[in-house]
């Protein structure tokens, strides 16, 4: 893909705002066309489709100026949006944790195993991912693994 394309710069654009929102915190259009280096109608835009989305949320009213005038809508990035499900698998231990998208731990579970239970191991902890998926209204969950290689 060649980075000047429309459909790429507005894929890269709308990723941009969003990590910007997911580190900043509440913002406004134009604390975000200012830091981003995006028109203020580019930046409303994109806002518009992810406040559509529920990905983005409005937070309110701003402080307006020292001149006056009409104080500025905030927005936060939210983090509530979707759930993340984190599986590691170590020799002696399986843990399992459910975050928001802000990484913020909302669920864990850590299982000991005992020596030589591999399989009976990953059985429970299918078992464990599947109530910590369900406590946590997570629709769809992949369990999978990787082999380490060194």
């Amino acid at each position: 893909m060649v980075p000047g394309k429309p459909k790429t710069l507005k894929r890269n654009n709308r990723k941009v705002i969003l990590e910007y929102l997911r580190t900043s915190g509440e913002t406004t259009v134009a604390e975000i066309s200012a830091d981003i280096g995006l028109s203020k109608t580019t930046v409303m835009k994109i806002l518009d489709y992810y406040v559509k989305k529920k990905i983005v949320l409005p937070a309110g009213k701003g402080l307006s100026t020292d001149e006056g005038g009409k104080k500025p809508e905030l927005f936060k990035f939210n983090g509530t949006y979707k759930y993340v499900l984190a599986i590691h698998i170590f020799p002696t231990e399986v843990f399992a944790a459910v975050t928001d998208l802000t990484l913020s731990i909302i669920r864990s579970r850590s299982l000991m195993n005992r020596e030589n239970e591999t399989a009976e191991a990953l059985v429970r902890s299918e078992e464990h991912t599947s109530e910590l998926q369900s406590h946590s209204f997570i629709s769809y969950a992949v369990f999978c693994l990787k082999k380490k290689t060194y």
